[in-house]
C-alpha cells in the first residue's frame, strides 16, 4: 500500500505550525519593540519636560527674588554702592542707614536670606555690566566676597540670569546660579532607566547639567527653556541590551510552544493514522471483489467511528442510491423543460403587453398606450443579452425609464437628454448610464418639491467622449461622496465597499474593464443641491472628429 496522505499531511501541518509560531513570534517581537520604543520615547520626553519645569522654577524663583530686592530705591543704592565703594566705605554707609532705619538693606544679607529660602542654590555670583569687580558666594560663604573681574571665571554647571534695572529696564548684571546637582539627579533618577543620557546647555554652549555615561546616543529628544536647551538621549548599547533580552524571552517562549504543539500533533495524528489505515484497507478490498465486506467499527473512535459507520450504511444502501441518481436524472430533465419554458414566457409577456397597448389605443387611451409601449420597450432592452450598445440606444433606454417615472409623478419631475452630433453610434457597455439615472430616481428624488430636474448629455471634447448626468436632488453627505470619489479614482478592480451602491460600482468596474486607462469618472455632490457625474472615454474620435 502506498504511503498514506496522513504522512504528508503530518509534515505539512508540522511546517505550518512552525510557520505560524514563527509568524506570531515575529509579530509579538515587533509589537514589543514598538511598545519599547514608545515607552523609551515617552521616558525621554517626560525627563526633558520635568527638567524644563524644574529649571524654569529655579530660574524664576531666584530671578523674582533678586528683582523684588532691587525694586526698593534703598536696596538699589545698596547694590550700586557695594560694587562702587571699598568694603570699609560700604560698611560705614550701611551703619548710617541702620541708625536711621530698622530695615536691613545690605546686599549680602539679601543673598544670605536667598540661600535660606532656596536650598537648591549652591552658589550665586553677580557680575555687573559696568564695573571691574564681581560678587562671588556659595553655601559655605553665604555673605560672599568681591573679586576682581579679571580674576573671575564663571562657575561650571550654573544657570545664567540677566538682572534688569527697575529704572531703565536694561541689563545691569549677569547672575550665575549654581544649582544643587543632586536635586537634578534625583529628578532624573525618579524616571530613569539604564542608558539614559541628559545634557543641558545654555545659549553659549556652556554645560549646565549632565547625567549618564558617554556613548553613541539614539533618538535625541530636545526641549528649549529660555536660553537653555535640554537634550535627552538613549544609548544604543543599553537599548539593544534591553530589547535583546525581551526578544530572547519571546523567542524562547515561541520555541517552547512550537515543541509542545508538534509533540501533541504527532501523538494525535498517530492515533488517527492507525484507524485510517484500517478504513483504507477495507475500502480497497471492497472495491476489488469483497463487496459484502464491512469496515470494523469496534476499534474506531469519534470521527473515524462515524466515518466507518457511514461508509457501512452507504454500502448497505447502494440500491437506494442508484434509484436516487435515477430520480435526479429525471429532475434534471424537468429543469431543462422549465428553462425552455422560461425562454418562451418573455415572448408571451411582450405579446400580452402589445395587446394591452393596442386595446388602450382602440379605446382612445393614447397616454396609457404610450406608457405600455415604453414599458414593453424598456423590458425588451433590459433582458437583451448583447453586452454593448450605442450611445443613442443607451440614452433612449434612459429616456424610457425617465418617462415612466415622470408618468408616475407628472407634476414633480422634468428631464432633458441631449446627444451631440457624431456621438450617436459610439459603442459603450450596456447599462452605463441607466444605473446613474436610476440612482437619482431611487435616492435623489424629493417628491416634496415640484422642481425635480434631471439632465443627461453626450458630447465630444477633442478625441474624447463626455457623458454627463446632473440632477438637483437630495445629494450625498461628505463622507459618502469621499468614499465614491476614492473608489472612482482607483485604476483597479476593488473587492471592497460591496454593501454600498452596487450599480455605481458595476458601472465603474465595467468601464474600467472595457476601456482601461482611457476611462475616468468624476463625481460631485452637495446635500440638498444635487449630484453630477462626468464619464470621460478618451481616443474614441480621430483628429478630424470622425469615430475612431
Amino acid at each position: 500500500m502506498k504511503p498514506l496522505f496522513f504522512h504528508r499531511l503530518l509534515k505539512s501541518y508540522s511546517v505550518l505550525v512552525i510557520g505560524i509560531v514563527i509568524f506570531f513570534t515575529a509579530i509579538l517581537s515587533y509589537s514589543t519593540w514598538l511598545q519599547y520604543e514608545q515607552s523609551r520615547l515617552g521616558l525621554q520626553q517626560e525627563v526633558a519636560d520635568i527638567l524644563k519645569v524644574e529649571l524654569d522654577d529655579y530660574q524664576g524663583r531666584v530671578g523674582n527674588y533678586l528683582a523684588d530686592y532691587l525694586t526698593d530705591s534703598k536696596h538699589l543704592e545698596a547694590y550700586y554702592r557695594y560694587f562702587q565703594e571699598s568694603p570699609s566705605q560700604y560698611q560705614s554707609w550701611l551703619l548710617d542707614q541702620n541708625r536711621n532705619s530698622s530695615e536691613d538693606i545690605s546686599l549680602q544679607d539679601a543673598i544670605r536670606t536667598l540661600y535660606l529660602y532656596y536650598p537648591f542654590v549652591k552658589g550665586l555670583d553677580l557680575v555687573p555690566v559696568e564695573g571691574d569687580t564681581v560678587f562671588v558666594s556659595n553655601q559655605d560663604h553665604k555673605s560672599g566676597r568681591k573679586l576682581a573681574l579679571e580674576n573671575y571665571q564663571a562657575p561650571e554647571n550654573s544657570l545664567t540670569l540677566t538682572l534688569l534695572s527697575p529704572v531703565t529696564t536694561e541689563g545691569m548684571a549677569t547672575v550665575y546660579v549654581t544649582v544643587d546637582q543632586q536635586l537634578l539627579d534625583d529628578v532624573v533618577l525618579g524616571r530613569s532607566s539604564e542608558g539614559l543620557r541628559v545634557r543641558v546647555q545654555d545659549s553659549l554652549d556652556r554645560l549646565v547639567y549632565q547625567y549618564g555615561r558617554e556613548g553613541q546616543s539614539l533618538f535625541q529628544t530636545r526641549r528649549s527653556s529660555g536660553d537653555l536647551e535640554i537634550s535627552v538621549a538613549f544609548l544604543k548599547s543599553a537599548a539593544l541590551t534591553e530589547m535583546g533580552s525581551l526578544i530572547a524571552v519571546i523567542l524562547f517562549g515561541g520555541l517552547f510552544l512550537a515543541s509542545i504543539l508538534l509533540w501533541f500533533l504527532r501523538r494525535v495524528f498517530r492515533q488517527y493514522e492507525i484507524q485510517v489505515e484500517d478504513i483504507v484497507t477495507s475500502i480497497q478490498a471492497i472495491a476489488s471483489s469483497e463487496e459484502d465486506l464491512r469496515i470494523r467499527t469496534d476499534n474506531k473512535q469519534q470521527e473515524m467511528h462515524m466515518i466507518a459507520s457511514e461508509i457501512n450504511e452507504m454500502l448497505d444502501s447502494r440500491d437506494q442510491h442508484t434509484q436516487a441518481i435515477y430520480r435526479l436524472q429525471l429532475a434534471q430533465k424537468d429543469a431543462n423543460m422549465r428553462a425552455l419554458q422560461a425562454q418562451i414566457n418573455p415572448h408571451f409577456l411582450y405579446n400580452t403587453l402589445e395587446f394591452f397597448r393596442m386595446y388602450a389605443v382602440s379605446k382612445e387611451m393614447e397616454e396609457l398606450g404610450d406608457l405600455i409601449y415604453e414599458f414593453s420597450s424598456l423590458l425588451r432592452g433590459n433582458v437583451s443579452p448583447t453586452p454593448w450598445t450605442s450611445v443613442a440606444d443607451e440614452i433612449a433606454f434612459c429616456e424610457k425609464h425617465s418617462y415612466i417615472c415622470q408618468m408616475r409623478y407628472p407634476k414633480s419631475i422634468a428631464y432633458a437628454f441631449q446627444i451631440e452630433a457624431g456621438c450617436e453610434n459610439l459603442k459603450i457597455p450596456r447599462f452605463t448610464l441607466q444605473p446613474l439615472v436610476e440612482n437619482y430616481f431611487v435616492h435623489g428624488l424629493d417628491l416634496r418639491r415640484r422642481d425635480n430636474a434631471l439632465s443627461l448629455k453626450a458630447s465630444k471634447e477633442g478625441q474624447s467622449l463626455i457623458l454627463s448626468v446632473r440632477d438637483n436632488g437630495k445629494g450625498m453627505s461628505g463622507d459618502t461622496l469621499a468614499v465614491y470619489q476614492d473608489l472612482f479614482s482607483k485604476r483597479q478592480l476593488s473587492q471592497e465597499n460591496r454593501l454600498r451602491s452596487i450599480g455605481l460600482i458595476n458601472v465603474h468596474e465595467r468601464l474600467l474593464l472595457s476601456f482601461g486607462e482611457r476611462y475616468q469618472m468624476e463625481l460631485g455632490s452637495e446635500l440638498n443641491q444635487g449630484t453630477w457625474f462626468k464619464i470621460q472615454i478618451d481616443q474614441v474620435f480621430e483628429e478630424g472628429g470622425q469615430n475612431a
